[in-house]
């Protein structure tokens, strides 16, 4: 398998946790996998997510390898669940600033 992008003005560390939480859902079989047939006489799969931004391309074989390895299913799934808690967090995080910033506001600017 290869991986590559083209980006610009995207925090590296969100397109990581998105392409992890994808392949994780991938691994999960929480998405559908589109037949690409044959190269090199190995059967391909594709996975697309649904807005187009992120796909996995390749051998049937190495997805089913991924997903029998017990070591690498813990290790997406505890990467999932950091990257869940992260979110969580983060949204908690803006939550109380917005919160503190209407605390702050004078009444006649409340317009919320």
């Amino acid at each position: 398998m290869a991986y590559g992008h083209t980006t610009s003005a995207t925090d590296a560390e969100e397109l990581l946790m998105r392409k992890t939480l994808f392949l994780y859902h991938v691994a999960a079989n929480l998405i559908e996998q589109n037949d690409r047939g044959t190269a090199r006489g190995e059967q391909l799969e594709e996975y697309d997510k649904a807005d187009g931004k992120i796909s996995f391309l390749g051998p049937k074989k190495l997805f089913e390898e991924f997903r029998a390895d017990e070591s690498t299913m813990k290790a997406i799934r505890d990467r999932h669940s950091e990257h869940t808690e992260r979110r969580y967090l983060c949204n908690q995080n803006k939550e109380e600033i917005h919160h503190q910033e209407r605390e702050t506001m004078p009444i006649q600017d409340r317009s919320e």
